[in-house]
């Protein structure tokens, strides 16, 4: 049988996620896994983690409230995007998988706000 969890108490748990700390978004080349492997995460020109403004859960989902900018990134196909508790290092928390970003070198990734939602 399968487990629904109300919406009620997933924002309960969404909430904890986002007031546990500062989130971090990355880019990814391949599936993290549910280890939460950064090994294919995108490196290279002046990539780094973008700050993960959320908004306040609703309906078990919670996005973007900020508008995130990766610059003079590397020549990639990001397939993935996860949250992270650090900017470098840390824990992998939530990922999914998204239609393919394709990348020329030293472009620009702009995401706008409510562009990534996460949902349980």
């Amino acid at each position: 049988m399968a487990s629904i969890v109300t919406n009620y108490q997933g924002n309960l748990f969404l909430q904890a996620l986002i007031n546990a700390g500062s989130l971090y978004l990355g880019l990814f080349l391949a599936d993290p896994g549910v280890t939460g492997s950064f090994v294919d995460e995108v490196s290279g020109g002046s990539y780094e983690r973008q700050l993960f403004t959320p908004s306040s859960p609703s309906s078990k989902s919670f996005g973007n409230s900020n508008l995130i900018v990766f610059d003079n990134l590397p020549a990639c196909t990001v397939t993935y995007i996860g949250l992270a508790t650090m900017k470098f290092g840390g824990s992998l928390t939530l990922w999914s998988a998204i239609t393919p970003q394709i990348v020329p070198n030293s472009a620009r990734l702009t995401l706008a706000i409510g562009d990534v939602v996460w949902t349980l």
